[in-house]
Formats: C-alpha cells, structure tokens, sequence
C-alpha cells in the first residue's frame, strides 16, 4: 500500500508541477501581451501625435496660401480700379480738353 501511495502521490505531485509550469506559462504569456499592449499604446499615441502636427502644419499651410490668394486678388482689384479710373480720365478730360482746344486755337485764329 506504501508503494502504491507513493506512486499516486508522485503523479498527482507530476500533475501539479505540470499546472504550476502552465500557469508560469501563461502569466509570462500575460506579461508579453501586456508589453505588447503597452508598446502598440505608445506607437499609437506617437503616430497620432505626427498626425496632429500634421494636419496642423497643413492648416497653416491653407491659411498662408488663402491670405497669399486673398493679397494677389486685393492686388489684382487695386489695379483694374486703377486701370477703369485711368480710362474714366481719359474719357471724362477729352471733351474738355477738346473744348480748350478749340479755345486755344479759336483765340490764337482771332488775334492774327
């Protein structure tokens, strides 16, 4: 009876240090997947952190080139008002400028 006491306790003795060595498994198993988790957190973040400057430098971007657009068009309208009130001048002076004229020469006809 000994002999087969000691044999069923050497097997539940296996079986046990066969459960303790699938449970050191799995919590070095669990420790690995908790590193992973952490290390795909911090790329994450890291990744999300480029995109946020990013999109933050292409916000500025759009901003500069929209004032850069909106200055080229300021521009463009500052000359064409130039342009029409050089055209209105020379419009509104030629009649008068006719009419002096015919004043001048009018004048200088008459004193001969």
């Amino acid at each position: 009876m000994s002999e087969q006491y000691k044999r069923v306790q050497s097997q539940y003795q296996e079986e046990v240090n066969k459960l303790e060595q699938e449970v050191d498994d799995q919590n070095n198993q669990i420790t690995q997947l908790d590193q992973d988790m952490v290390e795909y957190q911090h790329e994450h973040e890291e990744k999300m952190l480029k995109k946020e400057e990013e999109l933050t430098n292409l916000k500025r971007k759009v901003e500069e080139m929209s004032q850069e657009f909106a200055k080229m068009l300021r521009d463009t309208l500052d000359k064409m008002q130039q342009r029409i009130e050089l055209v209105q001048w020379d419009n509104d002076s030629e009649p008068q400028m006719s009419k002096r004229l015919k004043e001048i020469t009018g004048a200088a006809l008459d004193n001969k």
